[in-house]
């Protein structure tokens, strides 16, 4: 993400100064991804100075958790249906084959 917010949006920030952060919440049932700051430092994007404090934190990124029954709502409410579901055994991680309908 860092490397493409510099080729694309002329910044300047040094990957190695960051680090990857998970936080989970159970309440909602998602986990935000999360690049945190190692140092106090500032970085330069599109001409325009952004300063982190040591520990501060960006989200990237939300994974969120659903049944298989919850996402065939989802799914049809969005205009799909599902044709097949795979899970592993513990149905912590699926896949969905949908169906444009």
């Amino acid at each position: 993400l860092l490397g493409r917010i510099n080729r694309e949006l002329e910044g300047d920030f040094q990957a190695e100064r960051f680090r990857h952060v998970g936080m989970h919440n159970e309440k909602l049932g998602c986990t935000g991804l999360y690049l945190e700051s190692a140092y106090a430092q500032f970085v330069h994007v599109a001409g325009q100075r952004i300063d982190f404090a040591e520990g501060e934190v960006m989200l990237t990124g939300l994974l969120t958790q659903h049944s298989e029954q919850d996402f065939t709502v989802m799914a049809a409410e969005a205009g799909f249906k599902l044709q097949k579901f795979w899970s592993d055994e513990q149905r912590r991680v699926g896949l969905a084959l949908l169906m444009a309908v």
